[in-house]
């Protein structure tokens, strides 16, 4: 295992394997996230993103096989220098100057313009060929009308209080069951194409010599609607999570608030939208895509629910914003920016 201050034993042999040595400690940043994730200079002078998939063997090592699967075949982006399948560790160069998409985000200075270029990337990514055929194409876990109809005993015994909370709060509401069940019977009939499948904010790089999306664990076959709902939820979800507490002391507060902050990052969807587009419109996956953005923001509110004793006032007001885009999709598309 690592510490808070070092490198596990398994980055530091694959640094070696790769010529590259091991970490200068001078300089050396340890960054945020679910993975082990290191940023610095090797004794070789070269600067590398090393990062170490952690959880649960099995999990941590599907997650693996979808990065290799992307980096082994990867025409664009941070080269994979090296990767180990057997410790789920990958040595990638660093982007000069980069900062992540959320960074920028919480800064103001991610504008219309990288928006733009944010779409264009993914438009690039979908579009792509020469993927190995036995790329994984079953859809993500969630959403999923099983669950909303009833959790597992080993999920339920996992869950805290407000978890269970959350989940509540989706197995009662038979429209927005129905609504994730039609959802998911019209992606059944979508062409899909590789896709990044987790496009949070953080998971897009800005540095010097362009926009790169990054972390391909969820990478595979998917309907484009995903990808490009996530983004549009990210941008929600930042306008209703962003109201500071005095603002949002109930749920309609939250609401009421967020509306206004929701109409000011629309500029922004749309101009990714654009990129996205390139030419033409198609009207079925843009109400796809806002279906997808309304579950973004119910799955926020499970993933905050995590550790926690109650829902807040943002996260049950979130999912309420969520709920309206997942039972009436077509009407919000011009809403969130997809129109």
């Amino acid at each position: 295992m690592s510490d808070r201050t070092s490198p596990s034993p398994q980055v530091t042999a694959l640094l070696d394997r790769a010529g590259l040595g091991p970490f200068v400690p001078d300089g050396l940043a340890r960054l945020p996230g679910r993975n082990e994730n290191w940023l610095g200079t090797t004794v070789s002078g070269t600067t590398v993103f090393a990062k170490r998939l952690i959880g649960p063997p099995g999990e941590a090592a599907t997650r693996m096989r979808r990065e290799v699967a992307y980096h082994r075949n990867a025409g664009s982006g941070p080269r994979c220098l090296a990767w180990d399948e057997e410790s789920r560790a990958l040595v990638l160069t660093a982007v000069p100057r980069a900062k992540t998409g959320l960074k920028l985000a919480e800064d103001g200075e991610f504008d219309r313009t990288l928006a733009y270029e944010v779409g264009t990337a993914l438009r690039s990514l979908h579009g792509s060929t020469g993927w190995p055929a036995g790329l994984e194409d079953i859809p993500p876990v969630l959403p999923s009308v099983e669950l909303l109809r009833g959790l597992p005993r080993a999920v339920f015994d996992e869950c805290c209080a407000a978890e269970l909370e959350a989940w509540r709060l989706l197995q009662r509401d038979d429209a927005l069951i129905a609504a994730v069940g039609g959802l998911l019977e019209r992606e059944r009939h979508v062409v899909r194409v590789p896709s990044h499948g987790d496009l949070r904010l953080d998971q897009i790089l800005v540095g010097a010599s362009g926009v790169y999306l990054t972390d391909w664990e969820e990478f595979r076959y998917a309907d484009p609607a995903r990808d490009v709902g996530r983004f549009a939820g990210e941008w929600l979800w930042q306008a209703v999570s962003g109201l500071p507490a005095a603002a949002a002391p109930t749920t309609e507060a939250v609401v009421e608030h967020g509306a206004a902050r929701i109409e000011r990052t629309r500029p922004i969807v749309a101009a990714f939208w654009w990129g996205y587009q390139d030419t033409g419109s198609d009207e079925a996956l843009a109400v796809r895509a806002t279906a997808f953005a309304g579950w973004h923001l119910v799955e926020r509110m499970i993933a905050g629910a995590a550790g926690a004793t109650r829902l807040s006032a943002v996260a049950k007001a979130a999912a309420g914003i969520g709920r309206s885009l997942l039972c009436a999709p077509e009407t919000f598309v011009t809403a969130v920016g997809l129109g």
